[in-house]
Protein backbone atom coordinates (compact mmCIF):
# COMPACT_ATOMS: atom_id res chain seq x y z
CA UNK A 1 0.00 0.00 0.00
CA UNK A 2 0.99 3.18 -0.50
CA UNK A 3 1.03 6.39 1.50
CA UNK A 4 -1.34 9.02 -0.26
CA UNK A 5 -1.93 12.11 2.80
CA UNK A 6 -0.86 12.12 6.19
CA UNK A 7 -3.00 14.38 8.68
CA UNK A 8 -1.56 15.79 11.79
CA UNK A 9 -4.77 16.21 14.82
CA UNK A 10 -4.44 17.19 18.47
CA UNK A 11 -5.76 14.20 20.51
CA UNK A 12 -6.19 14.30 24.14
CA UNK A 13 -3.62 12.44 26.26
CA UNK A 14 -6.50 10.73 27.84
CA UNK A 15 -7.65 8.95 24.61
CA UNK A 16 -4.35 7.73 23.94
CA UNK A 17 -5.14 4.20 25.50
CA UNK A 18 -8.31 4.02 24.03
CA UNK A 19 -7.16 4.55 20.13
CA UNK A 20 -4.19 2.48 20.66
CA UNK A 21 -5.46 -0.33 22.53
CA UNK A 22 -9.31 -0.22 22.60
CA UNK A 23 -8.78 0.57 26.31
CA UNK A 24 -11.79 2.98 27.67
CA UNK A 25 -11.47 2.13 31.16
CA UNK A 26 -11.20 5.58 33.19
CA UNK A 27 -12.67 7.55 30.64
CA UNK A 28 -16.46 8.87 31.77
CA UNK A 29 -19.62 8.20 29.45
CA UNK A 30 -19.27 11.41 27.41
CA UNK A 31 -15.08 11.10 26.83
CA UNK A 32 -15.61 8.07 25.20
CA UNK A 33 -19.07 9.49 23.09
CA UNK A 34 -17.15 12.11 22.15
CA UNK A 35 -14.06 9.61 20.88
CA UNK A 36 -16.71 7.69 19.09
CA UNK A 37 -17.87 10.95 17.27
CA UNK A 38 -14.66 11.71 16.14
CA UNK A 39 -13.66 8.06 15.10
CA UNK A 40 -16.87 8.06 13.09
CA UNK A 41 -15.91 10.93 11.04
CA UNK A 42 -12.57 9.14 10.07
CA UNK A 43 -14.10 6.11 9.08
CA UNK A 44 -16.70 7.43 7.15
CA UNK A 45 -13.97 9.81 5.27
CA UNK A 46 -11.19 7.11 5.15
CA UNK A 47 -10.89 3.62 4.28
CA UNK A 48 -7.45 2.30 5.07
CA UNK A 49 -5.31 4.38 7.75
CA UNK A 50 -3.67 4.07 10.82
CA UNK A 51 -2.26 6.73 13.35
CA UNK A 52 1.12 6.88 13.84
CA UNK A 53 2.60 6.58 18.03
CA UNK A 54 3.57 9.84 19.66
CA UNK A 55 7.25 10.60 18.43
CA UNK A 56 9.69 9.30 21.01
CA UNK A 57 10.36 11.91 23.31
CA UNK A 58 7.23 13.87 22.43
CA UNK A 59 5.83 15.29 25.40
CA UNK A 60 2.08 16.44 25.80
CA UNK A 61 1.23 20.66 25.67
CA UNK A 62 -1.61 22.33 27.13
CA UNK A 63 -4.22 23.08 24.48
CA UNK A 64 -7.23 25.32 24.81
CA UNK A 65 -9.23 24.15 21.48
CA UNK A 66 -8.73 20.23 20.39
CA UNK A 67 -9.92 18.13 17.05
CA UNK A 68 -11.95 16.00 19.75
CA UNK A 69 -13.30 17.74 23.04
CA UNK A 70 -14.53 21.54 23.05
CA UNK A 71 -12.86 21.44 26.73
CA UNK A 72 -8.80 22.49 27.45
CA UNK A 73 -6.39 19.70 28.44
CA UNK A 74 -3.10 18.15 27.82
CA UNK A 75 -2.66 16.88 23.71
CA UNK A 76 -0.47 15.09 21.49
CA UNK A 77 0.29 15.51 18.40
CA UNK A 78 -0.66 12.52 16.14
CA UNK A 79 -0.41 12.09 12.25
CA UNK A 80 -3.25 9.92 10.98
CA UNK A 81 -1.82 8.48 7.72
CA UNK A 82 -4.21 7.57 4.54
CA UNK A 83 -2.81 4.59 2.36
CA UNK A 84 -4.26 4.17 -1.23
CA UNK A 85 -6.15 0.70 -1.91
Amino acid sequence: MKITHRYTYQIPDILLSAIFNGDISGLEQDDIDSLNKFMDGIDDEFDHYTWDMPKDGQESYFCRDNDVFNLACNVYDLDLVIFEQ
